[in-house]
């Protein structure tokens, strides 16, 4: 059983890089989108949806293995830890998050309109420190007491 819970907490790290890191990225690339020339704006915002979909990948493939966690590693749910439920909140505030840009990208290809996007910078900074706030409250969370 410890293999497996190994296994799952690989996989689970890796739905939450991949959950996160695009969040990271399209921080990256909204900065770079204020001073690019117009070849390299139209360039760059390519990149989000690209960027949207890994996320979405790496959610799921996280909350997955972290249903399959809650009873193989820690034996329901009368056992997780506070910080457990802590990450979990950065968890769900993330998922919003990129629900909120999956659906502001996707009405900004709809309707073509570009300026739409400019209302990613927010939920980009959220998803950002939801991102960060997470990752180091997986530390605590998985580390052996």
């Amino acid at each position: 059983m410890r293999l497996l819970n190994d296994i799952l907490v690989f996989v689970h790290v890796i739905g939450l890089f991949l959950g996160t890191a695009p969040g990271l990225a399209t921080a990256v690339v909204s900065r770079q989108l204020v001073n690019a020339t117009p070849e390299a704006a139209a360039a760059l915002r390519q990149l989000p949806p690209i960027f949207v979909n890994i996320s979405a990948l790496g959610l799921l493939i996280l909350w997955a293995s972290g249903i399959v966690l809650v009873f193989t590693r820690w034996g329901g749910v009368e056992h997780l830890t506070v910080t457990f439920w802590v990450r979990a909140a950065f968890i769900v505030v993330l998922t919003i998050v990129a629900i909120m840009i999956h659906m502001t990208i996707r009405e900004a290809k709809k309707t073509g309109d570009v300026a739409i996007t400019q209302r990613l910078q927010p939920f980009v900074i959220v998803a950002a420190l939801a991102a960060l706030a997470a990752i180091f409250v997986t530390i605590l969370t998985f580390h052996p007491a």
